[in-house]
Parts: C-alpha cells; sequence; structure tokens
C-alpha cells in the first residue's frame, strides 16, 4: 500500500487526443492507492470521457467551462489531501509521482509545490508556459512572479481550502484567459504557507499552437498578466514594486528589446502584443472589486 497516495485532477475540453497522451503517461506514475480525476469542462466532443475511463480516470462532467472552475471541482471531489494538477497538453516525466511525494517528504511543511515544465515537440520558434529552472528554489514572500504553472503543480487540500481554491474569473474560459496560476501561488504565499519549486518534478508542454494562434495567446498571456498585477497592490502591497518590475521590464521591455537585437520578428511581434495586453487588462482588473482575494463579477462585466 502506497504510504503518500496523491490525487492528480486533469482538467480538459475537447482534446481527446492531447487528453489521451496525458493519461497514458500518468497511468505508469501512478499506484494503486493514487487517484486520477478528468474534469470534463462542458466539451462537445464526446471522445473526452471515452479517454478518461479507457485510461482509468474518474470522470467528472461540467456543464459551464472554464479551467479554474474545473480545477476547483476537481479538488474538491478528490479523496486525498495532495492534490497534484497536470494540464491535458501536458506529459509528465518518468519518476514525476515519486520526484512529488520526495518533495513533500522532505518539506512536510509546505503547502505549495510547482514542477520544471520544459517544451515538449519545439521545432524551433518561441516556447509558451514552459519554467525551465534547474535548481530548487523556495518561495518568498517579497518576490516577483512565483516559478511554475498550474499545468504542473500540487497543494495540499488544507492550504486549497484557506484560499478558496482557483479563482474562476482567471483562466482559460474566462474573460481573463489565463493568469489563474500566478494568481493562487502568490494568494497562497500571502497567506502564510510555504512554497517549493522543484526541477525533478518534471514535465513537458506540447508546443502545438500555430504561428497565428501563438500570437494570440500572448494576448491572453497579456490581459492576464494584467488582471493579474491589478490584484497584487490590493492582495499583497509590498510586492507591487517587485512584480511590476518584473512584468513591465523584465517581461515586456527588455524581452521585446532583446528580439528586436536579435532580429527575431515573431518574438518581436510577440512581446508587443502581450505588453498591449497588459495595459488593457490591468485596467479591466482595476475595474473589478476583489473579495477573499477572488474577483466578484459586477452587472454585465466578465
Amino acid at each position: 500500500m502506497n504510504s503518500f497516495p496523491i490525487s492528480v485532477v486533469v482538467p480538459t475540453k475537447d482534446r481527446p487526443d492531447a487528453l489521451d497522451r496525458c493519461l497514458s503517461t500518468l497511468g505508469p506514475e501512478l499506484g494503486a492507492d493514487d487517484e486520477l480525476v478528468v474534469v470534463d469542462s462542458a466539451s462537445s466532443d464526446p471522445r473526452v470521457r471515452e479517454v478518461a475511463e479507457k485510461r482509468g480516470a474518474s470522470y467528472l462532467r461540467m456543464d459551464v467551462r472554464g479551467a479554474a472552475r474545473a480545477r476547483n471541482a476537481g479538488w474538491r471531489a478528490a479523496r486525498h489531501d495532495v492534490i497534484a494538477f497536470v494540464d491535458d497538453d501536458v506529459v509528465v516525466g518518468a519518476g514525476w509521482a515519486d520526484a512529488l511525494r520526495s518533495a513533500f517528504r522532505r518539506h512536510p511543511d509546505i503547502g505549495l509545490l510547482t514542477g520544471r515544465v520544459e517544451a515538449g515537440n519545439l521545432d524551433g520558434g518561441y516556447p509558451a508556459s514552459v519554467e525551465p529552472w534547474t535548481d530548487e528554489k523556495p518561495f518568498e514572500r517579497w518576490e516577483g512572479r512565483r516559478r511554475g504553472i498550474s499545468g504542473n503543480a500540487a497543494c495540499t487540500r488544507p492550504v486549497l481550502e484557506r484560499v478558496g481554491g482557483f479563482d474562476e474569473a482567471l483562466g482559460p474560459g474566462s474573460s481573463f484567459r489565463s493568469g489563474e496560476d500566478k494568481d493562487i501561488f502568490d494568494r497562497i504565499i500571502a497567506a502564510g504557507v510555504e512554497g517549493l519549486y522543484d526541477p525533478s518534478v518534471l514535465a513537458y508542454h506540447d508546443q502545438w499552437r500555430s504561428r497565428t494562434e501563438r500570437l494570440g495567446l500572448e494576448w491572453d498571456y497579456g490581459i492576464a498578466a494584467g488582471a493579474y498585477f491589478a490584484k497584487v497592490p490590493r492582495i499583497d502591497r509590498r510586492r507591487t514594486k517587485v512584480v511590476a518590475s518584473d512584468l513591465i521590464w523584465r517581461w515586456c521591455i527588455k524581452d521585446l528589446a532583446t528580439c528586436i537585437r536579435k532580429r527575431y520578428k515573431t518574438g518581436t511581434l510577440c512581446a508587443i502584443i502581450r505588453s498591449a495586453g497588459l495595459f488593457v487588462g490591468f485596467v479591466r482588473g482595476m475595474a473589478l472589486p476583489i473579495r477573499n482575494g477572488h474577483y466578484r463579477r459586477r452587472p454585465g462585466r466578465l
């Protein structure tokens, strides 16, 4: 019997082939006492359920779309107190589950763990949603954006309950389109919980988008980053300056200058679109009220 059982939640929408690849790598990692939960975010393709059941996962159907909403439903329905989140376009590396368990055993006080994410299937170009850092790093209260993405992360149930889970106004399927991961990481650390980035918890993010889709993704990332940044002064005011430096200087201005210097046209366009989205997302976010760390909708908004 596994003395450290985990639940793995995989949100998905209308991507049965990607889901099948994801689950095919998770299956060998999990023991008999572990749990695999697929949360269907209002898919129209019936193959999503077929894939989940074929791979031995529990299947949970949501009638309203949203990745953050799906993750919240997944962790609330999960049996175990350590809950990992893996996206359907992510495949985990060999030893992923053992590395995750080892991190929680070596650092019993952590409530948040994020892992390394490398680009999968990248044929040149500009990778999306990767966290390639190779050094282990505890999260610090006053640092900028935290390392890691929600596509390869784990939390304990008490921590998720404490912060109210993911903000459902953020993330794919919402008006703010992304950013739910950096937001929940911030709220967890602001609540006084210890967190850790561990590169041995390794996964690969499939780079499946075309060039045109990638430009749209950069707009989404900018919108989400702006909405995320609009929360910072209201949730953890002392981090405002360092997060502004991280987002505006490093992520926008510095990256744009580097791409221009290297005459990298796609990267230059991505940085411009991302910067414009950041401004729009920030303005929209500042116009919305926050309650218990979550955006609250006003009539006619979002």
